[in-house]
């Protein structure tokens, strides 16, 4: 199985590449890592020479500290050493101090996306899904819990101080997931233990990213934006996805939750369709009431959906209503779910309700599509 990303994608692994660890040549970012100065300078220098180097090294950021540039370092110091990496330079690293970048996740091999990013997906996806279908039997009873639950989160919380999003969100999941289950705290109980994914094959950085800003649009901050790692639309890995009958027959046994028969490739794509017009829809309508230019990715989008391909979202940066069943709420009741988004924000300072971020030079994230769905 594949998935291929149609739009920028930034999945973080919490680091940052700090301005002493990049130099900027021809429109490029070339990446140095701290112990990969330290190992291409012992190869490369020796003796005095290399002695003066470190010890200029240290002086540097002894005096002007580790966001100083590395770039600024070789020329003065009039060396050269090859770069863990390097990868094209999308936006602007200086203004006034040179930035950091947020860089995307990595293991010995390379870039590659968790499985575990896919499968967050697929269970957002599988959670709108089943409140859908029985809304589509105008069978409101499940929406009612849904949206009670939600209620009771905000205006009831059990401790000050808790979020109140993931507090609401958990109650859900284990209302779909874990229902009936002798121990809802228990994960082994979950019906998505079933789904068994894996992490993709890994890529070289150089061939996959490329450094763009991440900007809000609809906000004060909009001429701010974070430079952040990101991987290049239409990349394509290798992935695998299962649904293991063994472990589904041993949790419908053990739980006897109602939904586990829904638990099927075809249900997943047909939710993740849905979905994503769905979501799709009220970004469209984002960008055509705030009068910004509408980001040519959406165009794309629109084209996997006609298509009847399999569309899942994934990584940061993608929007309150694709990483929660908000949709459904706000469909729903639109007055309860605007006091809902400003609880969270209060609370867990997220981004106001009315804004989208997308990449510096226009484009929308995290909208990929799996290809050679399992039978």
């Amino acid at each position: 199985m594949k998935i291929k990303n149609i739009t920028p994608v930034h999945i973080g692994d919490g680091e940052e590449i700090i301005p002493w660890e990049y130099a900027i040549e021809s429109g490029k970012l070339n990446i140095y890592p701290i112990e990969h100065i330290v190992k291409e300078l012992n190869k490369n220098y020796s003796g005095q020479r290399l002695r003066n180097i470190l010890l200029s090294l240290r002086d540097n950021v002894k005096h002007k500290g580790y966001n100083s540039n590395f770039g600024i370092f070789l020329r003065e110091q009039s060396i050269s050493i090859e770069p863990l990496y390097r990868i094209p330079l999308q936006t602007q690293l200086k203004n006034g101090e040179y930035k950091s970048v947020k860089s995307f996740i990595k293991n010995m091999e390379g870039v590659y996306i968790p499985g575990s990013e896919v499968k967050g997906a697929l269970r957002t996806v599988f959670l709108f899904g089943v409140i859908w279908k029985e809304l589509k039997k105008e069978n409101y009873s499940l929406m009612v819990k849904v949206a009670r639950i939600i209620k009771n989160s905000l205006f009831n919380p059990p401790t000050k101080g808790k979020d109140v999003w993931k507090m609401a969100f958990n109650r859900v999941e284990n209302l779909i997931f874990r229902e009936r289950s002798p121990d809802k705290k228990d994960a082994k109980y979950d019906l998505f233990k079933a789904v068994v994914v894996s992490d993709t094959k890994s890529a070289p950085p150089e061939d996959v990213l490329y450094i763009d800003g991440i900007t809000i649009l609809g906000s004060s901050r909009r001429r701010f934006s974070e430079p952040h790692e990101l991987l290049k639309p239409n990349t394509t890995f290798e992935i695998s996805i299962d649904i293991d009958k063994a472990i589904k027959n041993a949790l419908k046994k053990s739980t006897g939750n109602p939904h586990i028969d829904l638990l099927t490739e075809e249900f997943l794509h047909e939710s993740a369709l849905r979905f994503a017009e769905l979501v799709l829809k009220e970004d469209i309508k984002f960008f055509e009431s705030k009068g910004f230019r509408m980001p040519p990715d959406i165009s794309k989008i629109e084209n996997a959906l006609a298509k009847k391909e399999f569309p899942i979202r994934v990584g940061k940066h993608q929007g309150f209503l694709s990483t929660t069943v908000m949709i459904m709420l706000k469909l729903g009741d639109a007055k309860f779910y605007e006091k809902f988004f400003q609880k969270v924000i209060t609370e867990s300072n997220k981004p106001p309700n009315k804004t989208r971020k997308t990449t510096q030079s226009g484009s929308v994230l995290g909208w990929c599509i799996l290809k050679e769905i399992p039978v």
